[in-house]
């Protein structure tokens, strides 16, 4: 069995949590004994694959799909769309998108047009959690019976983190606060900054090196600024596990790696109320909180970093299922029952 996996092209000029979990997708799917590869664009042809699976469902996505199913591929759709949106909202999605037609004749399309072309082109949906499911069912008008619900993976390499090593490069007073993502105001690390009393630890790109001088400058001498670390550097897997507590305080996150991460590092997690990690808030482990409540966000890290001696098997049994080796088995079992042999 022949799988491409791909998305939209300009994913990869950034890195993040998406991009690392197609390339691992694709590294254990082809330790399951599929061959399964990253697209190439330029040189390849979907008809030369058996299943095309594409991740996210924006940024025109849809026309990746339509013509995997025009050259005769199956289509398997990760969506990643991002939970806590209300059916009214998806309601005046689709009057907007309706009205925009009417007036342009149909020739501009909406954010929620082009998700809707590449549900109708897919054969299979696959979901991080329940909440993602939601969207599609609620949202969408998605059959229930079409999705699969798979969530993402945690590399084993988080499980067996030690403080060690990023204590040695970055001698950090204990219980500090970690962020990891990219340095930006959706992410908000500047609303971090300003609820902790502790010192703070940013690691990450700088999307926006304005707002990163902010921090600095708000946050003197209690805020380090690792800079950008790759997702299999030792350092960041340290970095979790030397922490008090990492805080994912966005606007949203469609699953929210960061947070699984530092579970299973051993470290309990902060992360906005509106994510797709398919776990039950476990304070003071894991909380879920509202990123614009700053009494809120203050009291977790307080809790966080308060937490019980034993805080880091009870982090570390919380993830203990999110293993790549389930993940790949239950992706590989989605492609598996496709019937391949209509193409």
């Amino acid at each position: 069995m022949k799988v491409a996996i791909t998305s939209y092209p300009m994913l990869w000029q950034r890195t993040g949590g998406l991009q690392v979990q197609i390339l691992k997708t694709v590294e254990h799917l082809r330790a399951e004994g599929i061959d399964a590869r990253v697209f190439d664009t330029l040189n390849d042809r979907f008809s030369n694959y058996d299943i095309v699976h594409v991740f996210s469902a924006i940024n025109g996505t849809h026309v990746i799909l339509r013509e995997a199913q025009a050259q005769g591929a199956r289509t398997v759709l990760s969506p990643i769309l991002q939970p806590e949106k209300s059916r009214w909202t998806f309601r005046r999605y689709a009057i907007a998108s309706w009205i925009t037609g009417r007036l342009t004749g149909y020739d501009i399309r909406t954010t929620f047009d082009n998700i809707q072309s590449a549900l109708k082109y897919s054969d299979r949906l696959i979901a991080l959690s329940s909440e993602e499911e939601q969207v599609l069912t609620d949202g969408y008008g998605v059959d229930k019976r079409s999705i699969s619900r798979i969530s993402n993976g945690i590399d084993p390499a988080f499980f067996s983190a030690e403080p060690d090593l990023f204590l040695e490069r970055h001698p950090t007073p204990g219980g500090f606060v970690l962020v990891v993502g990219s340095i930006s105001p959706y992410k908000n690390q500047l609303g971090v900054i300003r609820q902790s009393n502790r010192p703070v630890v940013l690691i990450g790109p700088p999307s926006n090196k304005d707002y990163l001088a902010q921090c600095l400058e708000e946050g003197g001498e209690r805020v380090v600024y690792i800079g950008s670390l790759a997702h299999d550097d030792p350092l960041l897997a340290s970095a979790y596990a030397a922490a008090g507590v990492t805080v994912l305080a966005s606007a949203g996150e469609t699953f929210g790696l960061t947070a699984v991460e530092s579970l299973a590092a051993g470290t309990p997690a902060i992360i906005t109320k509106s994510n797709g990690l398919g776990l039950l808030p476990n304070p003071p482990y894991l909380q879920f909180i509202d990123p614009s409540n700053r009494s809120m966000l203050r009291s977790a890290i307080e809790s966080a970093t308060s937490a019980p001696t034993d805080a880091r098997d009870r982090c570390r049994a919380m993830v203990a299922h999110l293993t790549w080796h389930q993940v790949s088995s239950s992706i590989a079992e989605v492609y598996k029952n496709l019937d391949i042999s209509v193409r």
